[in-house]
């Protein structure tokens, strides 16, 4: 991305975060929502071969949940791809996150794997949008 960079149509922010270091809620707005508050439009969020091992799995949704409580930011998207290992563990992951953000698969393909049994194996991108919090009723009178 950062060789990328003058071609994008958009500012990009890089920022590495990995998943053994504690950040908290001020690190997290300082090293990723306000370089995002600065730009109008869509803010992405990437994240690419992540959802390999267990850890990164329950690390990468408490990270995001935590950007979701913390944004300020409208027009937040993640997109997400991986190569599927564990499907049964990967629909997990994805069914934690879904209360708090709509998901999209926007793309799968079967690509070349020299190390699966059959020499293939499935690639997804999934979308991600948090959810609009519901507006509070208003009070019933009486």
């Amino acid at each position: 991305v950062a060789a990328n960079r003058e071609a994008l149509r958009a500012p990009v922010h890089l920022q590495v975060l990995e998943w053994d270091t504690e950040v908290d809620d001020e690190q997290l707005r300082e090293l990723i929502l306000r370089p995002l508050q600065h730009h109008s439009g869509l803010s992405l969020i990437v994240g690419s071969d992540i959802l390999y091992d267990a850890a990164g799995r329950e690390s990468l949704a408490a990270l995001l949940l935590r950007l979701v409580g913390l944004q300020s930011v409208q027009g937040m998207k993640v997109l997400l791809s991986w190569q599927v290992r564990h499907p049964m563990a990967e629909d997990k992951f994805f069914s934690k996150l879904s209360g708090t953000f709509t998901i999209d698969i926007v793309q799968q393909e079967s690509v070349t794997d020299l190390f699966s049994d059959d020499g293939t194996s499935l690639v997804k991108i999934a979308q991600m949008t948090p959810i609009a919090p519901k507006a509070a009723a208003p009070p019933t009178p009486g």
